[in-house]
């Protein structure tokens, strides 16, 4: 059962899609209008961007500051150039936000294997010596200053 349903609703949600990226804006308001609608979505929904959502996000994206905005660049005044480039800031430092956000699970995926083969990596930078060992005498005198605290 809802597999028919699935395949009844995915058609008008792949027409529903194309839709909403072939309106075209016919002015220099509605493009400023549109722009804004888009960068607000991004806005309510970045966090939970996948991949595969930042990738029609920038499509999305390169279709307003490629293709429409040159079609009105000489016809926009003064305040909507101002609210174009601030909702560029704004879409960029969503993508940027996202972007910091999977460095830094990265980093602490990388993290938790980095202990167990920081001997290994150690050993490719400098060969099968530790470098980590200090002079024999100073781990000698270490190991009897600790072992004199000891009960």
């Amino acid at each position: 059962m809802k597999t028919k349903i699935s395949w009844l609703i995915l058609p008008f949600m792949v027409w529903g899609l194309s839709f909403s990226l072939a309106a075209a804006p016919a002015t220099p308001k509605a493009f400023v209008r549109q722009f804004e609608k888009f960068v607000e979505e991004v806005e309510k929904s970045h966090q939970e961007y996948k991949l595969e959502d930042w990738k029609l996000a920038e499509e999305k994206y390169k279709e307003f500051v490629k293709t429409h905005y040159p079609k009105f660049k000489d016809q926009f005044n003064r305040e909507q150039l101002e609210k174009i480039n601030y909702l560029q800031g704004k879409y960029i430092g969503f993508l940027t936000k996202s972007k910091f956000k999977q460095i830094r699970e990265r980093a602490r995926e990388w993290l938790k294997y980095a202990s167990e083969s920081s001997e290994g990596f150690l050993e490719a930078l400098f060969g099968k010596e530790n470098p980590k060992k200090e002079n024999p005498a100073e781990e000698d005198k270490e190991n009897k200053e600790g072992g004199e605290k000891g009960p």
